[in-house]
């Protein structure tokens, strides 16, 4: 902190403490994407730098705790986990995913958001049902999905183990939302990837 008497400051400080006017970037972030085309470009995201619960439809509250399965270089992983941090979440992240471990981070921390691409999501199903028993997965109120279309048996699965979803399809250039909450809304037609 410096005040007027540091030898960084040239000048006396002068002026009242009052506070600055808010200001808000007209864009909150550009993302690199090779995506379909496998062409690099920048993705620049149309929401201005504003954050809140009644800005989003992931049903991310300030205090979720998540536990981040992805790498933050990713849109995604990014995408979700500055702004829950900014909202007052508590973010935990793992560095590097695996399957079991995931399940361990939930448990041992009580994440109240799941957050996982349907890679992801596939790699906890098929672990054997005696691994997948051994964690209390219980706090967790909403998993949010993205990236590539969810293929209804893993959709299944997870809707069995925790119950409501939160599509997220083409989230780096577009947005598209859908919860789904019962085995009967996870049939086609109903999923990310048919919107």
């Amino acid at each position: 902190v410096l005040d007027a008497t540091s030898p960084l400051v040239s000048t006396p400080l002068q002026g009242d403490d009052t506070a600055l006017p808010l200001k808000v970037s007209s864009r909150w972030k550009i993302s690199t994407s090779g995506g379909s085309t496998g062409r690099p470009k920048l993705i620049i995201d149309p929401n201005p730098a504003l954050w809140g619960i009644e800005k989003q439809g992931h049903r991310r509250w300030p205090d979720s705790i998540i536990v981040n399965p992805g790498p933050l270089y990713h849109s995604a992983p990014f995408g979700m986990m500055i702004p829950a941090l900014a909202e007052g979440c508590h973010v935990f992240e793992m560095g590097r995913f695996d399957a079991e471990l995931y399940l361990d981070h939930i448990q041992r921390h009580r994440a109240t958001l799941a957050f996982l691409v349907p890679t992801m999501m596939a790699r906890i199903a098929n672990l054997p049902p005696a691994t997948r028993a051994r964690y209390d997965i219980s706090s967790i109120a909403t998993l949010v999905h993205m990236a590539a279309i969810c293929p209804p048996p893993v959709k299944r699965a997870w809707i069995d183990m925790i119950g409501l979803l939160c599509d997220r399809y083409r989230c780096t250039v577009e947005q598209a939302n859908l919860i789904v909450g019962t085995i009967a809304d996870a049939r086609p037609g109903y999923s990310a990837g048919d919107l």
